[in-house]
Protein backbone atom coordinates (compact mmCIF):
# COMPACT_ATOMS: atom_id res chain seq x y z
CA UNK A 1 0.00 0.00 0.00
CA UNK A 2 1.43 3.36 -0.95
CA UNK A 3 1.79 6.38 1.27
CA UNK A 4 -0.62 8.48 -0.79
CA UNK A 5 -3.31 5.83 -0.44
CA UNK A 6 -2.91 5.76 3.33
CA UNK A 7 -3.03 9.57 3.52
CA UNK A 8 -6.17 9.59 1.36
CA UNK A 9 -7.98 7.15 3.66
CA UNK A 10 -6.79 8.93 6.81
CA UNK A 11 -8.25 12.20 5.45
CA UNK A 12 -11.54 10.40 4.79
CA UNK A 13 -11.58 9.11 8.38
CA UNK A 14 -11.01 12.66 9.69
CA UNK A 15 -13.82 14.06 7.53
CA UNK A 16 -16.25 11.36 8.66
CA UNK A 17 -15.31 11.93 12.31
CA UNK A 18 -13.82 8.50 12.95
CA UNK A 19 -10.35 9.89 13.65
CA UNK A 20 -9.46 12.96 15.72
CA UNK A 21 -6.29 14.55 17.06
CA UNK A 22 -5.71 13.68 20.71
CA UNK A 23 -3.61 15.16 23.47
CA UNK A 24 0.01 14.13 23.51
CA UNK A 25 0.79 11.01 25.50
CA UNK A 26 3.87 12.53 27.12
CA UNK A 27 5.34 16.01 27.52
CA UNK A 28 8.07 16.08 24.85
CA UNK A 29 6.30 14.09 22.16
CA UNK A 30 7.07 15.51 18.71
CA UNK A 31 4.55 13.58 16.63
CA UNK A 32 0.78 14.07 16.53
CA UNK A 33 -1.34 11.73 18.62
CA UNK A 34 -4.44 10.47 16.91
CA UNK A 35 -7.42 8.68 18.34
CA UNK A 36 -9.78 6.42 16.42
CA UNK A 37 -13.42 6.66 17.46
CA UNK A 38 -15.17 3.33 17.01
CA UNK A 39 -18.36 4.22 18.84
CA UNK A 40 -19.58 7.84 18.63
CA UNK A 41 -21.66 7.42 21.81
CA UNK A 42 -18.46 7.11 23.92
CA UNK A 43 -17.83 10.38 25.69
CA UNK A 44 -14.54 12.21 25.81
CA UNK A 45 -14.42 11.98 29.61
CA UNK A 46 -14.39 8.18 29.63
CA UNK A 47 -11.48 8.08 27.19
CA UNK A 48 -9.57 10.58 29.30
CA UNK A 49 -10.14 8.45 32.40
CA UNK A 50 -8.78 5.38 30.63
CA UNK A 51 -5.46 7.17 30.07
CA UNK A 52 -4.94 7.84 33.79
CA UNK A 53 -2.61 5.69 35.82
CA UNK A 54 -4.06 3.44 38.52
CA UNK A 55 -2.91 5.84 41.23
CA UNK A 56 -4.52 8.82 39.48
CA UNK A 57 -7.76 6.86 39.01
CA UNK A 58 -7.82 6.02 42.73
CA UNK A 59 -7.27 9.64 43.72
CA UNK A 60 -9.99 10.79 41.32
CA UNK A 61 -12.38 8.14 42.61
CA UNK A 62 -11.76 9.16 46.22
CA UNK A 63 -12.33 12.83 45.40
CA UNK A 64 -15.58 12.00 43.59
CA UNK A 65 -16.77 9.84 46.49
CA UNK A 66 -16.05 12.61 48.99
CA UNK A 67 -17.82 15.13 46.78
CA UNK A 68 -20.81 12.81 46.46
CA UNK A 69 -20.93 12.26 50.24
CA UNK A 70 -20.76 15.98 50.92
CA UNK A 71 -23.48 16.78 48.38
CA UNK A 72 -25.71 14.06 49.82
CA UNK A 73 -25.16 15.45 53.31
CA UNK A 74 -26.15 18.93 52.13
CA UNK A 75 -29.27 17.65 50.34
CA UNK A 76 -30.50 15.42 53.16
CA UNK A 77 -29.40 17.78 55.93
CA UNK A 78 -30.84 15.43 58.55
CA UNK A 79 -28.95 12.28 59.40
CA UNK A 80 -30.73 9.26 60.70
CA UNK A 81 -29.54 7.72 63.94
CA UNK A 82 -28.01 4.83 61.98
CA UNK A 83 -25.99 7.26 59.87
CA UNK A 84 -24.76 9.08 62.96
CA UNK A 85 -23.65 5.78 64.50
CA UNK A 86 -21.96 4.88 61.22
CA UNK A 87 -20.07 8.20 61.16
CA UNK A 88 -18.98 7.72 64.78
CA UNK A 89 -17.69 4.22 63.95
CA UNK A 90 -15.83 5.61 60.96
CA UNK A 91 -14.18 8.32 63.08
CA UNK A 92 -13.16 5.76 65.73
CA UNK A 93 -11.68 3.47 63.09
CA UNK A 94 -9.77 6.38 61.52
CA UNK A 95 -8.28 7.18 64.94
CA UNK A 96 -7.26 3.53 65.36
CA UNK A 97 -5.58 3.58 61.94
CA UNK A 98 -3.70 6.78 62.78
CA UNK A 99 -2.53 5.19 66.06
CA UNK A 100 -1.44 2.08 64.17
CA UNK A 101 0.56 4.10 61.64
CA UNK A 102 2.12 6.22 64.39
CA UNK A 103 3.22 3.07 66.22
CA UNK A 104 4.59 1.60 62.99
CA UNK A 105 6.58 4.78 62.28
CA UNK A 106 7.96 4.70 65.83
CA UNK A 107 9.10 1.11 65.22
CA UNK A 108 11.03 2.19 62.13
CA UNK A 109 8.55 1.65 59.29
CA UNK A 110 8.10 4.37 56.70
CA UNK A 111 4.89 5.83 55.27
CA UNK A 112 4.33 9.23 53.71
CA UNK A 113 1.99 11.56 55.65
CA UNK A 114 -0.45 11.98 52.74
CA UNK A 115 -0.55 8.19 52.26
CA UNK A 116 -1.16 7.73 55.97
CA UNK A 117 -4.10 10.13 55.93
CA UNK A 118 -5.61 8.68 52.74
CA UNK A 119 -5.16 5.09 53.92
CA UNK A 120 -6.87 5.81 57.23
CA UNK A 121 -9.88 7.34 55.44
CA UNK A 122 -10.11 4.52 52.88
CA UNK A 123 -9.77 1.73 55.46
CA UNK A 124 -12.36 3.36 57.72
CA UNK A 125 -14.83 3.74 54.84
CA UNK A 126 -14.36 0.13 53.78
CA UNK A 127 -14.71 -1.17 57.34
CA UNK A 128 -17.90 0.81 57.98
CA UNK A 129 -19.36 -0.35 54.64
CA UNK A 130 -18.68 -3.97 55.64
CA UNK A 131 -20.40 -3.46 58.99
CA UNK A 132 -23.36 -1.84 57.25
CA UNK A 133 -23.54 -4.71 54.79
CA UNK A 134 -23.44 -7.24 57.63
CA UNK A 135 -26.35 -5.51 59.38
CA UNK A 136 -28.35 -5.45 56.14
CA UNK A 137 -27.75 -9.19 55.67
CA UNK A 138 -29.03 -9.86 59.18
CA UNK A 139 -32.17 -7.81 58.46
CA UNK A 140 -32.81 -9.72 55.21
CA UNK A 141 -32.29 -13.07 56.93
CA UNK A 142 -34.78 -12.23 59.71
Amino acid sequence: MERTTVCHHVRKLYKLGYMVNANRFYKHQKSTSRRVIYDPSVKEESTLRSRLTAKEQMILGEAEAQLKESSLGVKMNTNTQAEQVRLELKERFEKLCVEFFTTAIAEGYNIKPEQQERAAMMLASQAVDLIKLDQELRNHAA
